[in-house]
């Protein structure tokens, strides 16, 4: 049995479909630690989908030194086309 972790975009897009947001209205694209968000319907509440997508952001500490881990740090861009 194996069991998955579900990479932070598809996570944010099941998300944003729960919230009614679908595929024609939203894109996610994920670049290494970039989730990029594009709403590209004028109908589409761009703080709505800023509130979905800031759960998703995260930067992890090293326990000892405080130091931001490599590669522990995911931010969201969001951007609207109307």
């Amino acid at each position: 049995m194996t069991t998955t972790n579900p990479r932070p975009a598809d996570a944010l897009r099941a998300a944003l479909k729960a919230a009614g947001f679908n595929a024609r209205r939203v894109s996610v694209r994920a670049d290494n630690s970039l989730l990029r968000v594009t709403i590209r319907d004028a109908s589409a509440s761009l703080t709505k989908g800023k509130a979905i997508a800031a759960p998703f952001e995260s930067v992890r500490h090293c326990q000892a030194t405080g130091e931001i881990l490599a590669g522990g740090y995911v931010t969201s861009h969001i951007t609207a086309l109307m």
